[in-house]
């Protein structure tokens, strides 16, 4: 009965490289599994939890972009646009467990975005985000990378 926020997201990803970032963590991995998830774009979120603030809303929101997206997806676009030499094999989830690449059982779940929506805070969906966070991305990882000192 306190009036609060609270923001569920799920599985973040961003421009910025980051440990703790969905890409980062999922080029790891030599193979990546096929279940589709919901899928929080960082600065879709804070643009998000700004209006809500403003709104002054409180209850519980889900913070996905619309949609869902598999890890096999995500790092076939990164291998396109990011680092075409990257390799990686697709699984199955019951591949994960029956191999023992999984240390727990994963859950898999597709959040729904309609209250969210319904405050008028639209998110593009993740299919469609995915290719400019990954072009974003790779701009990051560029620019990031130290110059080389001419003599």
């Amino acid at each position: 009965h306190f009036p609060v926020l609270i923001l569920r997201l799920r599985l973040p990803i961003d421009v910025e490289p980051n440990p703790r970032n969905l890409i980062d963590k999922l080029i790891k991995y030599p193979k990546v599994i096929n279940a589709e998830n919901s899928v929080t774009v960082i600065p879709d979120f804070l643009e998000a939890t700004k209006k809500l603030i403003q709104k002054r809303k409180t209850g519980i929101y889900n913070m996905t972009n619309p949609g869902a997206i598999s890890p096999s997806v995500i790092m076939g676009l990164y291998k396109k646009v990011v680092n075409p030499n990257h390799s990686f094999e697709v699984i199955t989830a019951s591949k994960l467990y029956e191999h023992g690449l999984a240390k727990a059982t994963r859950s898999n779940c597709i959040l729904n975005t309609d209250k969210l929506a319904g405050e008028g805070i639209l998110l593009k969906p993740i299919n469609e985000r995915i290719v400019e966070i990954m072009n974003e991305y790779k701009a990051n990882l560029i620019s990031a990378k130290p110059k080389s000192k001419k003599k």
